[in-house]
């Protein structure tokens, strides 16, 4: 049964099930309990515009803007779970906590077509960051993950530099206009020294400074996969920014470096 079924066609076939109970049969019991749950599971889906998108089938589907809850985030993740054909999902701009990043990291574990994810701007946090990473683990499609905007700092972002040392499938990271300091950004540059699939790398607009900077330099030197990484609006000074752009000159494969 696809669980996208019409919550209406759902109650009919209930109905008719509960009118067979004469019979008496066990199995046709069940079944109606069932249908009573999937239709009791289905008025969790509150908000009409959600649905709207998701009966639409469509390979891409954007939910930014709609004040989804954790709760609305429980129904999205159940839908990732068993979905085949969504490849790009955009969550931003919402409500979401831990709650409902912990539905949505649960699906990624479960989910084999999803390549990009959008979840810009809901201040997931530290923690919200280290559900998502420790998902990414047993993931191996998802390629661009936008997190910019988040309220994460050094600890997310020490999670995520530990993450990119294994992690053979993110192309994309974008991780703009959050907290992320030194401590971070030195993880960060750990990590980059031996990924080997990351080529873009969003970092403006943070609170990096000369040590973090240097980190990532140094990750530079030993990386060969990053072309485009961005490092404007932090607290660099100009020596340092020296430093990255003599590195960047002896770096083949970094074509665009914003600093």
């Amino acid at each position: 049964m696809d669980w996208w079924l019409d919550p209406k066609e759902l109650y009919r076939m209930k109905i008719f099930l509960m009118k067979e109970l004469k019979t008496s049969s066990t199995d046709l019991k069940s079944i109606a309990y069932v249908i009573s749950i999937i239709i009791e599971y289905i008025k969790t889906f509150r908000n009409p515009k959600i649905w709207e998108k998701a009966i639409q089938n469509s390979p891409e589907m954007s939910l930014a803007r709609l004040d989804i809850t954790d709760k609305d985030a429980y129904t999205i993740g159940y839908f990732l779970s068993s979905n085949t054909t969504l490849f790009a999902l955009n969550l931003g701009y919402n409500l979401l906590g831990n709650n409902g990043i912990q539905s949505i990291a649960d699906a990624l574990t479960i989910n084999h077509t999803l390549t990009r994810l959008n979840i810009y701007s809901n201040n997931i946090g530290d923690a919200g960051t280290a559900i998502l990473v420790h998902a990414l683990k047993f993931n191996s499609t998802l390629t661009n993950l936008k997190l910019y905007r988040n309220e994460i700092g050094d600890d997310g972002a020490t999670i995520i530099g530990e993450s990119l040392k294994n992690n053979t499938v993110i192309t994309q990271l974008d991780l703009y206009k959050n907290k992320i300091g030194d401590i971070g950004a030195s993880a960060i540059g750990e990590g980059l020294k031996t990924n080997a699939t990351l080529t873009q790398l969003l970092l403006y607009n943070n609170e990096i400074g000369d040590s973090g900077a240097e980190a990532i330099g140094n990750g530079l030197i030993k990386n060969k996969t990053l072309t485009r990484l961005y490092l404007t609006q932090n607290k660099i000074s100009r020596a340092t920014v020296r430093k990255l752009k003599d590195i960047k000159s002896r770096q083949r494969s970094l074509k665009i470096l914003s600093i």
